[in-house]
């Protein structure tokens, strides 16, 4: 078997995960309904209160192709990230922090833009009966440009694999390269990888062009449930008929379950349910879908059948969650590595 190398391109994101009492939103400028997408100055104001009054608060790197590739690296996969950074203090997450974690098979190729990194908010308010309420506020900042050069071209180049995701092509600026780098990785016949996550932030007036690359260029596509049903609301019609020349499509059901349309043979892939935390537990969910679709493809690369890759998945997601990061690390995959799966991992 040939060895996989795989390419990402997308954005890198600083996520901010905080859990704070409800009595606390009004003064921290929270109290009122937030629209999705923020300034860099409004995010800015707000990190540095919410850190001293949250009663959890955590930072961690972040966005689906740089999870991805995290994820795969530790996996054993060989991977290329490509991205862009802002020239503030978040940016040394990306430099400092996965240089002292990071699988020494993954390569990190970033661009420095002057302004603020992307980031997310996520924030659980509690009310004093224990009821949350989620609270996400998003700024996009540097990452809105994607890198695309000749350098770029020639880190593709190497790649066996191409990995992207619609949030990566969900704003004009971003779209085009987009585009252009899937049209090279077909020409250079990778296999092309495309997670439908951000499909619904996509402007009304790019969807159908990007829908439209999608379906014919993706050779395997993951999503879970919410994106699926966006997709088919849409279109009016079933996702294996959307994308009918995909031959793998994945839905990830939250902790339940996995479904694969196998070239429009649909497979039921069921999450173990003695391992699956408890309702009492602290779990954290973003970024678990990015590790359930690492862990399938490492499998899957490696020869897995179907079935072996998603139950390997399967445990790889459920792993995920109980950590805050939103990816993997070497201490969360302790459990897994060397274990009963007969591929090497």
């Amino acid at each position: 078997m040939n060895k996989e190398r795989i390419f990402c391109l997308g954005r890198p994101i600083v996520d901010i995960f905080a859990e704070v009492k409800e009595s606390h939103l009004e003064s921290l400028g929270l109290g009122r309904r937030q629209k999705d997408k923020i300034s860099e100055e409004e995010i800015g104001m707000i990190i540095q209160p919410l850190s001293r009054k949250a009663d959890y608060f955590f930072i961690s790197t972040g966005g689906i192709e740089i999870n991805l590739a995290i994820n795969m690296s530790f996996l054993g996969i060989d991977v290329d990230f490509s991205g862009t950074v802002g020239d503030d203090c978040f940016s040394w997450l990306f430099t400092n922090d996965l240089e002292r974690e990071k699988a020494q098979n993954l390569n990190l190729f970033l661009k420095s833009k002057e302004g603020k990194t992307a980031s997310i908010l996520f924030v659980k308010a509690v009310n004093s009966n224990g009821g949350r309420k989620d609270i996400k506020m998003v700024n996009y900042g540097a990452s809105e440009y994607l890198p695309w050069d000749g350098s770029t071209k020639n880190i593709l180049s190497r790649a066996t694999v191409f990995f992207s995701s619609l949030f990566s092509a969900n704003t004009f600026e971003t779209e085009p390269v987009w585009e252009e780098a899937i049209s090279f990785a077909k020409k250079l016949d990778k296999k092309i990888i495309i997670d439908l996550g951000g499909i619904d932030t996509v402007p009304k007036g790019i969807l159908r062009k990007v829908v439209n690359i999608v379906r014919e260029n993706a050779d395997i596509i993951s999503t879970n449930v919410k994106e699926c049903e966006f997709v088919q609301n849409y279109d009016k019609k079933e996702i294996s008929s959307v994308f009918s020349k995909t031959g793998l499509i994945f839905i990830t059901r939250r902790k339940k379950e996995c479904l694969i349309f196998n070239n429009g043979k649909e497979v039921c892939i069921p999450f173990p349910t003695e391992k699956i935390p408890s309702e009492s537990e602290r779990i954290f969910e973003t970024g678990s879908t990015d590790a359930f679709f690492a862990g399938f493809i490492s499998a899957f690369l490696r020869g897995a059948n179907l079935k072996q890759a998603g139950r390997f998945a399967a445990d790889v997601s459920l792993i995920k969650i109980r950590y805050p990061e939103s990816h993997l690390t070497k201490n969360s995959l302790k459990g897994i590595i060397g274990g009963e799966y007969a591929f090497n991992v």
